[in-house]
């Protein structure tokens, strides 16, 4: 589909383009010769008036054909180099179309596909818990013996399920949001801020598994959405606590770089870490890696780091990732920090 709309715009560019050429080519020619027979008509007169007063006639005649002959030479030789030049404009810019089509559809045609791939993947997850519930209550029903206790089982199940399809919902939501939303309020943002309320709001999270939250930040203020920066970061830590072990320690650290024109927020943690060639794909939406990050069964759909690289790039930051298997994984985001950000 997207070949042929390439090949559309590419003739739609090149006919304008000729039709530009053509039109200055033709009118370029017109002047040209209206300048050669003007400049014809004078001298003509000057001759007739100046040399030719008392000779023949066919002197004059004889001078006027020698005058055609080199006008029509002329003509014809601007002419021919008119058409060189178009048929150059025409090759060139054939090329110069199709590189322009294919540089003005390719964002199109990447967002498309990206699209595609997302509603494939989307409607993929969903099923997953949809096909659980309805096994589920199928079984049930079919079993005239149900117990108040398996009842109360099967419904906690399918209330598991339903919160899943809840999470991925808002996973979605979330996504789509960002997807729309261009422009953030920018406020000044403590760093330090932003790292206490992560840790409040994970606190709960990581004392159920028993991990340690540790936490250090310099004094100083960026640019940001401040609850953009809460969320940014807690997703990271809590990707971080479910691939830490019971016990391991995830730590959350703000420092300010290079004359502190730049703020670095990074978590890391004691976990399995992540292979390296899964490392390039774990933005993707709905990417689970296949290492042993996910010998444990964790859940979630893939969609907490693609929200994660959204709200780091509507920031116009940038993130690294430094992992090992058996090592544990740091991720690191950097933000630049304008010039006069204070606390407000």
């Amino acid at each position: 589909m997207f070949k042929a709309a390439v090949l559309r715009l590419t003739l739609w560019y090149l006919l304008f383009t000729m039709l530009l050429s053509v039109g200055f080519s033709m009118a370029l020619y017109q002047v040209s010769t209206q300048e050669f027979e003007r400049d014809r008509i004078k001298l003509e007169a000057l001759l007739e008036k100046s040399f030719f007063r008392g000779r023949p006639v066919p002197e004059l005649e004889s001078f006027n054909l020698v005058r055609f002959q080199q006008l029509e030479e002329s003509r014809h030789t601007v002419r021919l180099n008119l058409i060189y030049f178009n048929v150059l404009i025409l090759g060139l810019g054939g090329v110069a179309s199709y590189l322009l089509a294919r540089r003005t559809l390719q964002p199109i045609e990447e967002n498309m596909e990206s699209q595609s791939r997302f509603a494939t993947d989307a409607s993929h997850e969903l099923r997953t818990p949809l096909t659980a519930i309805r096994s589920e209550l199928e079984v049930a029903l079919r079993d005239k013996n149900l117990t108040l206790t398996e009842s109360k089982l099967l419904h906690k199940s399918t209330l598991e399920e339903v919160a899943r399809l809840e999470a991925l919902s808002s996973g979605l939501l979330k996504l789509s949001q960002q997807d729309i939303q261009k422009d953030l309020a920018l406020a000044p943002v403590s760093a330090a801020r932003v790292v206490q309320e992560t840790v409040r709001q994970m606190t709960k999270q990581a004392d159920a598994k028993k991990i340690t939250l540790v936490h250090t930040a310099e004094e100083g203020a960026f640019e940001a959405d401040q609850w953009s920066m809460v969320e940014l970061l807690s997703i990271f830590v809590d990707n971080a606590i479910k691939y830490s072990p019971k016990g391991s320690t995830v730590t959350l650290k703000a420092s300010f770089r290079h004359h502190k024109r730049q703020v670095a927020l990074s978590v890391h943690d004691e976990g399995e870490g992540i292979a390296e060639q899964d490392i390039p794909y774990i933005f993707d939406r709905f990417y689970r890696a296949d290492s042993s990050r996910t010998k444990n069964e964790t859940s979630g759909y893939g969609l907490g780091l693609s929200i994660a690289k959204k709200i780091i790039d509507m920031h116009r930051g940038r993130v690294t990732i430094t992992s090992k298997p058996g090592n544990g994984t740091t991720f690191t985001v950097f933000f630049p920090v304008h010039q006069g950000t204070s606390l407000l």
